[in-house]
């Protein structure tokens, strides 16, 4: 069951594509901040690593952030607020890969639930990513799911520390 339940936020994710994200802070650090601003951050990193292992120019002409979705999601249906979605294809540049990063600006009240659900959603990876292939298993197992503010960030990447100072630097 807890399985479905993870599945279905995924997918909700997946698929709530939104317009824009509010600005409906509770007044935390970061409250001043919008979602596309750490979408932003975001963007420069993953660009920046994938220039230093040779990504050129040509790469990025026909895709911003070539082998990744980006989606702009809610999660109001489950009343914890809205966010973006960063995923890389299951095949990035022909390997499998286990990239996700999560990031919500949670509704007053909700972060610390919204932490623990992402916790869990982070165990099921793990576990589907143990029996797939052990190197993207360790990539999860250095994952950061982090309360900063009013938002909430689920970071599985081969430099989480990156993506974590990334959005610090938003925030602060």
């Amino acid at each position: 069951m807890k399985k479905l339940l993870v599945l279905a936020l995924v997918l909700g994710l997946s698929v709530g594509l939104l317009a824009g994200c509010n600005n409906a802070g509770d007044g935390g650090d970061g409250s001043d901040k919008e979602v596309s601003d750490i979408l932003d951050a975001i963007r420069d990193k993953i660009i920046a690593d994938l220039r230093s292992q040779g990504w050129t120019d040509e790469d990025f002409e026909d895709d911003p952030l070539p082998g990744y979705t980006l989606e702009e999601v809610g999660a109001d249906d489950l009343g914890f607020g809205e966010g973006l979605f960063v995923k890389a294809g299951v095949i990035r540049a022909g390997f499998l890969n286990a990239d996700e990063i999560m990031v919500f600006e949670a509704k007053p009240g909700k972060a610390n639930e919204l932490k623990a659900f992402l916790e869990t959603y982070l165990q099921e990876r793990l576990e589907f990513w143990r029996d797939y292939n052990e190197m993207q298993a360790e990539k999860i197992e250095n994952a950061i799911v982090k309360i900063q503010g009013n938002f909430v960030y689920y970071i599985v990447y081969e430099d989480a520390a990156g993506i974590d100072a990334a959005i610090g630097e938003v925030l602060k």
